[in-house]
């Protein structure tokens, strides 16, 4: 009666994560408190991950199944009891501190094992909830990428509140400023270093045949943080504004970013041999309702070769 109950809410969940789910997902049955004869009867049915919230609880059912199961910590990590977390567990989900990471480190090092592991964030800052808050998050993957050699730091785990609080359904209450945080707040907070898509003002050297036709500016899409240094070796055709300040004309691009790609070459010409070489860094097909660089696509196809 319990094998079949087991294997028809196995099969709904299934079946529900392959309507919604663009790509695999992995099912991680939590298991605390259950009898380890209800664990074994769901592996049998194709469950192959079980998430343990105690160590002492974990320690008991993995020297005990007979099963090749794949062991996750999912619960708060104690200093007294990572000794245990580290030999019995695949996959750790709750690292929140250095210590803990270091700590969890040295024990696997010692059971010559590689524990996949994850960083706990408290993403709505509840009190109830352990993890770490996002403004020290990125310190802490730091440390465990340098330092813990042991520990294949795979992601993320979090669980976000599920329905407002009292207080936040009050219609009276004021929405706390945090709420309107713009993108680029955001992106600074979580540190994001990259461009994701962002407008730049470009200078341009029209008395290039590569820019005929073109003004003396455009707008260039901006992906990356890839650029070319200035250099008397070749011709600089185009260049980021020289001052980061003017730089974005929209988007977002960090004040970093700015810094470091202002004044930089997008677009240059260099003699090799006989022929010439074209650089052209950014998305040249970049039109919309701005002036964009793609007339240089046909410049270096049809005038630069008769150069």
């Amino acid at each position: 009666m319990q094998s079949n109950l087991i294997a028809q809410n196995i099969k709904i969940l299934q079946s529900e994560i392959n309507t919604i789910a663009e790509k695999n997902v992995k099912l991680i049955a939590v298991s605390k408190k259950k009898p380890l004869a209800m664990i074994e009867q769901a592996f049998d049915l194709g469950i192959n991950d079980f998430g343990e919230n105690f160590a002492q609880e974990l320690k008991e059912k993995a020297e005990t199944s007979s099963k090749n199961i794949t062991w996750h910590f999912i619960g708060p990590i104690q200093s007294n009891k990572i000794k245990d977390i580290a030999k019995y567990s695949n996959w750790v989900h709750s690292i929140e501190r250095e210590k803990v990471a270091k700590k969890l480190n040295e024990h696997a090092l010692m059971h010559n094992k590689i524990i996949n592991s994850l960083i706990q964030v408290n993403i709505d800052l509840e009190n109830s909830k352990s993890g770490v808050s996002l403004d020290a998050l990125f310190e802490l993957k730091d440390y465990i990428l340098k330092n813990c050699e042991n520990l294949n730091l795979r992601g993320l785990m979090f669980m976000p509140r599920f329905t407002l609080d009292k207080d936040e359904k009050d219609e009276s209450k004021e929405v706390p400023p945090i709420a309107y945080t713009k993108f680029e707040d955001r992106a600074d907070t979580l540190g994001l270093k990259r461009i994701p898509g962002t407008a730049f003002y470009g200078t341009i050297d029209n008395s290039n045949p590569l820019a005929f036709g073109l003004t003396e500016r455009l707008y260039t899409l901006k992906q990356s943080t890839n650029a070319i240094e200035p250099s008397f070796s070749f011709q600089t055709v185009g260049h980021y504004h020289k001052d980061y300040r003017k730089l974005k004309v929209a988007g977002y691009a960090s004040i970093e970013n700015r810094k470091k790609l202002s004044g930089k070459t997008f677009a240059g010409v260099k003699d090799m041999g006989r022929g010439k070489v074209v650089y052209l860094v950014d998305n040249t097909q970049y039109r919309m309702f701005w002036v964009g660089p793609s007339r240089m696509v046909q410049n270096a196809a049809m005038l630069l070769p008769s150069l």
